[in-house]
C-alpha cells in the first residue's frame, strides 16, 4: 500500500501527532545537552521561542506569492543574534520577481540578502543567492527606496535570486537605538494579480512541516556548534567560522565566537585594537547561542558605546557582577558560569589579526590593571541567577589557544598573546 498523502495525514490528525513528537524530540535534545538547571530552563524556553518563530514564518506568512516582511517575534533569538540588530525577513520563491518599497530610515547598517533554504533545511540546501549592501542603495531625497528581488536584472537596487524556494533577510544594525530610526518597508510580488486562496489540508501540512524542521534544525545546529566550541578551547575566540555561516552570513561581516569558564571571583578580560571598520560589537550569549537579555542587562558593547583608551584600544571586562572599580560611568557585561561570547566586524579596512588577547583573571587582579567600559546600560542592575555548579578547588591550567591560566587565590595570571584572529571566512 502507498503511504497516506499529506492531505490525508492532516485530516486524520497524524500530521499533528508527528508535529508534537518532533517537539518532544527537540526537548530530549535540550535534556541531553544541558548541564545545569539554568541551561535546561533556558533550553526549553529556547524551543518555545523557536516554535513561535517557526509558526510565524511558515504557517502565518509562508505563501511566497503574498510575502510579508516581518520582524522576528519578540525575544526569538537564533545563532548569536546581535543585540544591536533588528532582523527582518520574508519567504520568497526565486522564480518570481518582487518589489520592496518604503523608507530607508537612518539605521547605521542595512543589507539585503537572498538565501536558498532555511535553518531547518539540509546543509546542502543552504546557500547564498544575491546580496545588496545598504551603502550601495539608491535613495531619493525623501529617504524613500525601491529594491527589486528576483531573477530579472535591474541596474540598481537589485537582489538576484536562483530558481528555488528561499528567504530574504534584511539586517539592520544600530549604533545607537535612541537616535536612529529603523526601515519601514513593504514587499509585493510582481508576477501575478491573484487573490489568496482558502487554506487546504495539504498546504497547512507543508507549513507545519516547515515549522517543525525550523525548531529541530535550529536547536540541533547551534547546540552542536556550542559543543564544538566547548570541546576545543575556552577563554579564547574560535578560529573558524560556524555552521551555515558561509551560506547564510553577511559577506561584509567577520564573525568569531568563543567559550569561557569563570568562577565567581574571576573576570574575563578582553583587550584589542578595533580595526578601522563601519561597525563592530562584542556580546555575551548563553549555551543555546542566544544573546542575553539586552533589554535590561549590559550584555553588549559596540563601536559607539565602547570607551577607548588613549592608544585606540578597548578593554572589556566580563564578570558575574559589577566589580565597582574605575572612574566615571561603568558597566560590566553580564557573565555566566560557562557561556559563549561573540564578536563581529563589518566592512573592515584591514585585518590585523595580532592586535588582541583574551584572558581569565582573578577579579582583584583585573581591578588593578583593567578599567571597565561604558555600555550605556544600567550599571546598578543585578545579573541573572547563577547556574548550579560543582565546587572545585583546583587551579585552571593553560588551555589550547594561548589563554592565560587563572587561579582562585589572587595570583596574577601569566599574560600570553591570543591565537591570531582569523581572516574573513
Amino acid at each position: 500500500d502507498e503511504p497516506p498523502s499529506l492531505h490525508d495525514r492532516v485530516v486524520s490528525g497524524a500530521a499533528w501527532h508527528e508535529f508534537c513528537d518532533a517537539l518532544r524530540a527537540a526537548g530530549d535534545l535540550i535534556e541531553e545537552k544541558s548541564t545545569t538547571d539554568l541551561e535546561r530552563a533556558e533550553g526549553y524556553r529556547f524551543l518555545t521561542r523557536l516554535l513561535r518563530g517557526g509558526l510565524s514564518s511558515f504557517v502565518e506568512s509562508g505563501d511566497t506569492r503574498f510575502p510579508v516582511i516581518r520582524a522576528m517575534p519578540d525575544q526569538v533569538k537564533i545563532g548569536s543574534d546581535n543585540p544591536d540588530a533588528a532582523y527582518l525577513s520574508c519567504n520568497i520563491d526565486g522564480r518570481l520577481n518582487y518589489r520592496i518599497h518604503g523608507h530607508r530610515g537612518t539605521v547605521h547598517y542595512l543589507s539585503f540578502s537572498a538565501f536558498s533554504g532555511n535553518y531547518g533545511s539540509r546543509p546542502d540546501r543552504l546557500g547564498g543567492m544575491g546580496f545588496l549592501d545598504g551603502g550601495d542603495l539608491v535613495v531619493d531625497d525623501d529617504g524613500m527606496v525601491e529594491v527589486f528581488v528576483g531573477p530579472t536584472p535591474h541596474d540598481t537596487n537589485w537582489v538576484r535570486t536562483d530558481p528555488e524556494p528561499g528567504t530574504l533577510a534584511i539586517r539592520q544594525f544600530f549604533l545607537d537605538r535612541q537616535t536612529e530610526t529603523p526601515t519601514d518597508l513593504r514587499i509585493e510580488c510582481l508576477d501575478h494579480d491573484e487573490l489568496p486562496t482558502p487554506l487546504t489540508p495539504t498546504r497547512f501540512g507543508t507549513q507545519l512541516e516547515g515549522a517543525t524542521m525550523f525548531v529541530a534544525g535550529c536547536s540541533a545546529l547551534f547546540s552542536g556548534w556550542v559543543d564544538d566550541l566547548l570541546d576545543e578551547v575556552s577563554n579564547a575566540m574560535h578560529l573558524k567560522a560556524g555552521p551555515a555561516q558561509g551560506a547564510w552570513g553577511d559577506p561584509n561581516q567577520i564573525f568569531r565566537h568563543g567559550a569561557y569558564v569563570l568562577d565567581e571571583d574571576e573576570a574575563l578580560v578582553i583587550e584589542f585594537v578595533p580595526p578601522e571598520c563601519f561597525y563592530w560589537n562584542f556580546q555575551v550569549d548563553n549555551r543555546w547561542m542566544e544573546s542575553l537579555d539586552y533589554r535590561f542587562l549590559p550584555v553588549t558593547v559596540n563601536k559607539h558605546s565602547a570607551r577607548y583608551e588613549a592608544d585606540g584600544s578597548v578593554k572589556i571586562v566580563v564578570a558575574h557582577r559589577d566589580p565597582g572599580f574605575g572612574s566615571g560611568p561603568r558597566a560590566q557585561l553580564t557573565a555566566r558560569a560557562q557561556p559563549m561570547v561573540g564578536a563581529r566586524c563589518h566592512r573592515a579596512a584591514q585585518h590585523d589579526d595580532s592586535r588582541g588577547r583574551i584572558r581569565a583573571a582573578n577579579r582583584a587582579r583585573a581591578q588593578s590593571d583593567v578599567p571597565a567600559i561604558s555600555t550605556g546600560s544600567r550599571p546598578d542592575r543585578p545579573g541573572p541567577g547563577e547556574a548550579r555548579r560543582q565546587p572545585r578547588d583546583r587551579t585552571r591550567t593553560q588551555t589550547p589557544g594561548g589563554c592565560a591560566r587563572a587561579t582562585r587565590s589572587g595570583t596574577a595570571p601569566t599574560r600570553r598573546d591570543l591565537g591570531r584572529m582569523p581572516n574573513r571566512p
